[in-house]
């Protein structure tokens, strides 16, 4: 995966022969060896990669559903939903949103645990059924 370039100059570069994922690989130590063809020195060069944010948040689920009684009290938490990022600190940092709007006069969603809390009073005669599309 690596080579050493100007093999025969006093210095020279390491190069990647391929992409490199921190998420796979996060560390990579050389063991590289200097010779003039009778008498070799050798070191090792410690490679940290640091993270970028390369990968979309996933949900645990591609769908969630929460059963929620006509008479939940305002403010009741109904359900949470939960997604993951294998990136590093803030790059893994996920935080959640509504992207229809309608939803929004019924639930309270928390941008950073995910929770849906009742923000009014349900009645199941008036809408049995509530679709809220989320991201994360």
């Amino acid at each position: 995966m690596w080579y050493l370039d100007d093999v025969f100059f006093v210095a020279g570069s390491i190069v990647t022969t391929g992409p490199l994922d921190r998420e796979t690989t996060p560390q990579y130590t050389l063991n590289i060896t200097a010779t003039d063809g009778k008498q070799s020195s050798y070191c090792l060069v410690r490679i940290n990669l640091l993270d970028v944010n390369d990968n979309a948040p996933q949900f645990t689920t591609p769908f969630y559903s929460f059963d929620i009684d006509e008479d939940t009290a305002i403010g009741t938490t109904v359900g949470t939903i939960t997604a993951h990022d294998p990136d590093l600190d803030m790059n893994g940092r996920v935080t959640y949103g509504m992207t229809s709007g309608w939803g929004n006069d019924t639930f309270d969603l928390d941008p950073i645990k995910g929770t849906f809390t009742l923000r009014r009073v349900l009645d199941f005669e008036e809408v049995g059924q509530l679709i809220v599309k989320i991201y994360g």
